[in-house]
């Protein structure tokens, strides 16, 4: 009783450490059931099949080589920091570990929280400075917002969705740049503020082009809350350094890297621009706020229906809701600073995937993450300024309690696939959603997935690898020549995409077709030669095509960048070996045993080679080591027989 007395005292005498440490707690208590949840969507390309984050070194690679990110060219995006963070995670873990992704989100997620709670302390702090009025309950404000931040299911989404850290890491470093610069502003300007700010802000952009939304967020600090004002030169030279810097960025990827992260987003649906901003009107409304209060409908990839013009009355509706919040900044402007710059602050950081640039995906759950803590300023403020701190408990417990408990049961359904997208599909899930619960269910013969695939080719004829899976699907289910035409088709729409004819490759080698199959392979291989299945598809079918020269041709692709993928280097040393370059061969399947020391194959195959090149003993040693990881293997014991009598007549 004296322990927890003196415990009680100290953070009574030390409320900010207290608060720190819920802020801390809270995450762990809601996200614990996270840690062995799947991989999900991208995470597949990303994470698990991406060979690029199977090692650290060397470090400068992701920031000179968007394809570091992903092993699938469509999904590349220039955001460094993020394959960077994952191949510390894949070396520490000592490999791909659910629990080491989940818990470095989790953990970063925490250090965002808690800059969101000085961010909101430092801004309430400069009201006051400012305007001289009562003082407000800075910290008392600052840990609403943090804390319900820490614990909303939105939030969930980037802990349960491992690739979505990146939207973590721009929360970081864009909440730290504005924090660096707020404190600068009010503590003076100094050299070492400036270029703190500015670091974090580059962080920011190699973490996640979003952050293009800082400068807007700065202008918006220096007429609200700083003391700017949109009269003052000064207002917009204090802005410049950031716009630079932006510049100085989107003008290294576009001119040196030759790459556009704009490019590989923007969608060639039949959107105009107009109906794409009716459309996000509607999304930011009926989807993002309304998820934000009422949370139990979050999921990936969920179904939107297009604004069918100005006079729609759910686009009415919304135009009235975001006006009216934008009419009322302006109306505060000088009374309540932090309010409007809480609610401007708010639609900039929505701002730049949630505008008028259509997008893949029109709507993402996660989006609003890096907007949320503006939300909750603009709403705790009047919630609790003439609360008593020990009246504020019975406010903010509730409100915890209920956001916690509905992300603890949210995170549940990310467990597997299967649950992820029949969550989605249950509450309106878009084609991707219905094409990949048809994929994530494992037993093929259920009606379910042939329901799905055919309701995904219903809401998008177009949708590429739709057709490709079901055209995959029926082939392995009576309909093989239907099957065919849909990936033929699935070719057709996107013949520039390596990944169709790979699988079309597939499907030729399905019917035997061992010529098309191989032709189709190596269209796949020329069309990326990052993408390493393409490459070790097209090495495998010309092996078997007797060409081993060409093979090699391939396999050497693939063993620049990541010589342990898949069998590269046994496939090398059977190359070599039927192209009579014995000893290369040797030096290939030894390298390949090093890691997969239990491949008798592999060890069949050395030891014939050894024999080749005279090196009887060696070669009866691998021969042994065939037969106790295979015993059946008859071959083996007929060479070691061979060896034996060589070594005889030799005697």
């Amino acid at each position: 009783m004296a322990s927890i007395r003196t415990l009680q005292r100290f953070f009574s005498t030390h409320p900010l450490l207290l608060q720190i440490g819920l802020i801390c707690i809270l995450p762990c208590i809601v996200f614990f059931n996270t840690f062995h949840n799947e991989f999900h969507l991208d995470d597949i390309y990303r994470i698990l099949k991406n060979p690029e984050i199977q090692s650290v070194q060397p470090v400068w690679r992701h920031f000179f080589d968007p394809r570091t990110i992903s092993s699938l060219d469509r999904i590349t995006q220039y955001r460094p920091l993020l394959p960077l963070t994952f191949s510390i995670n894949y070396f520490l873990a000592g490999g791909h570990s659910l629990a080491a992704y989940h818990i470095t989100n989790m953990l970063f997620h925490i250090v965002a929280s808690i800059l969101v709670f000085f961010l909101c302390r430092e801004l309430l702090n400069h009201k006051k400075k400012r305007h001289g009025d009562r003082y407000d309950p800075a910290s008392r404000i600052a840990f609403f917002v943090a804390g319900v931040f820490a614990v909303h299911p939105v939030s969930g989404i980037p802990i349960n969705y491992i690739m979505v850290r990146d939207i973590i890491l721009l929360e970081i470093f864009m909440i730290g740049s504005l924090l660096a610069y707020v404190r600068m502003r009010r503590s003076g300007d100094s050299i070492w503020g400036w270029a703190l700010s500015l670091l974090l802000f580059l962080c920011a952009l190699l973490s996640k082009t979003n952050a293009v939304a800082l400068p807007a967020l700065v202008f918006l600090f220096e007429i609200t809350l700083g003391p700017g004002s949109v009269k003052k030169k000064d207002t917009y030279k204090r802005v410049v350094p950031f716009i630079l810097l932006t510049l100085l960025f989107f003008s290294f990827t576009r001119f040196v890297l030759k790459f556009s992260d704009l490019a590989q987003a923007v969608s060639l649906q039949d959107y105009t621009h107009f109906q794409y901003a009716l459309t996000q009107a509607k999304i930011h409304v009926f989807h993002y706020l309304r998820n934000f209060f009422w949370p139990f409908y979050i999921r990936l990839m969920p179904s939107v229906e297009r604004a069918d013009g100005l006079f729609d009355v759910a686009v009415l509706f919304s135009i009235i809701v975001i006006g009216g919040s934008i009419y009322l900044a302006f109306s505060r402007w000088n009374k309540n600073p932090l309010l409007s710059f809480s609610i401007l602050a708010y639609w900039v950081a929505l701002g730049p995937t949630s505008s008028i640039v259509p997008l893949y995906h029109e709507a993402a759950y996660y989006r609003p993450y890096p907007a949320i803590p503006f939300l909750l300023l603009a709403i705790a403020p009047p919630l609790l300024r003439r609360l008593r701190p020990n009246t504020c408990i019975p406010v903010l417990v509730p409100v915890l309690v209920y956001f916690g408990v509905s992300s603890i049961y949210l995170n549940k359904t990310y467990r597997t696939e299967e649950t992820l997208w029949t969550h989605t599909v249950r509450h309106g899930g878009d084609a991707t959603a219905h094409m990949n619960l048809a994929m994530s269910i494992k037993d093929r013969s259920d009606p379910r997935v042939r329901k799905h695939l055919e309701e995904t080719l219903r809401l998008n004829p177009g949708y590429v690898l739709a057709n490709i899976n079901f055209g995959l699907y029926l082939m392995d289910h009576g309909g093989r020549e239907k099957g065919l035409r849909l990936v033929e088709r699935a070719v057709e729409l996107s013949p520039s995409w390596a990944q169709c004819h790979y699988w079309l490759s597939k499907a030729y080698a399905r019917l035997g077709r061992k010529r098309d199959a191989f032709e189709a392979a190596v269209r796949a291989a020329k069309l990326d030669s990052r993408c390493f299945d393409c490459q070790y598809n097209a090495a495998l079918l010309a092996q078997q095509e007797k060409a081993y020269a060409e093979s090699l041709k391939y396999l050497s692709v693939i063993e620049r960048r990541t010589p342990r993928f898949k069998q590269t280097l046994f496939l090398k040393g059977f190359a070599l070996q039927m192209s009579g370059r014995v000893g290369e061969a040797v030096s290939a399947y030894r390298k390949f045993l090093v890691s997969e020391s239990n491949h008798y194959q592999a060890h069949f195959n050395l030891a014939h080679a050894y024999m080749t090149l005279g090196n009887c003993e060696d070669a009866v040693s691998h021969f042994k080591k065939t037969l106790t990881l295979k015993p059946d293997y008859t071959e083996a014991n007929l060479y070691i027989n061979r060896c034996s009598e060589k070594s005889d007549t030799q005697n």
